[in-house]
């Protein structure tokens, strides 16, 4: 038979270990959603997406300068290369496409089209006196949330087009901040670890330990943060 005593200590051994490794895994998740949240909104984790909608805002413009001067709509977006005889640069903001991977001084292909972030095509309606400018995001396709809505000069800044929390991750920008929340989650781990006594496991003992366990946690989640946070700007 198998001594109760060591049975026992087993059971609390395991026990330890669980919770430790839950409340690194919790520290973590809530670190990486609180990044996610404060910072997954700006352009370095979403450049291709931000170079598009800054591209709309721009061609809308444009489009409106082309109206005011011609006193019609033009057909294509092809037509706003030029206004009489005089080039009309395309301002995008150089920064913006570098990140997303495209040429900084080039806003045409050779035909004369204009590229969203992804080098793909606008597409451009024109519906009596009104027009709309369309790019149907990463994927290409009509519909989808985050990287995949469709942005438009009608519908251009909504809550579709922020990252979903499993984008967000997914993004090469994301690494290190992902990598310094794990870090903290695994200190918090190794700390809860060693704040969780067996003496703690029965009456008043089991009040003071969640207190102990809350304090880490809560202390880990903000240093996770912080951190975090340290490596949005440039990613060190």
């Amino acid at each position: 038979m198998h001594d109760p005593t060591t049975i026992d200590r087993y059971r609390t051994i395991v026990f330890r270990i669980s919770l430790s490794a839950g409340i690194g895994i919790l520290v973590a998740l809530i670190a990486t959603a609180c990044v996610w949240r404060d910072f997954g909104g700006q352009a370095e984790f979403r450049p291709e997406q931000k170079a598009t909608q800054q591209a709309i805002e721009d061609l809308a413009e444009m489009t409106r300068q082309y109206r005011s001067l011609v006193k019609m709509l033009p057909r294509s977006l092809k037509e706003l290369q030029h206004v009489g005889d005089m080039r009309v640069d395309f301002p995008w903001n150089k920064e913006l496409r570098h990140m997303s991977g495209m040429r900084a001084d080039c806003a045409w292909n050779e035909a004369g089209m204009s590229l969203d972030g992804w080098s793909r095509f606008f597409a451009y309606a024109i519906d009596g006196n009104q027009y709309t400018i369309t790019s149907l995001g990463r994927d290409g396709k009509p519909g989808g949330v985050g990287l995949d809505s469709d942005l438009s000069n009608a519908n251009l800044h909504t809550r579709q087009a922020l990252l979903p929390f499993v984008q967000f991750i997914r993004r090469p920008p994301a690494r290190g901040v992902v990598a310094t929340c794990l870090a903290c989650g695994v200190l918090a781990s190794a700390l809860s670890l060693i704040v969780v006594k067996p003496s703690e496991f029965q009456g008043w003992g089991l009040g003071v330990l969640a207190v102990k366990l809350v304090v880490t946690a809560v202390g880990a989640i903000l240093v996770a943060t912080f951190l975090a946070a340290v490596h949005v700007p440039n990613y060190h």
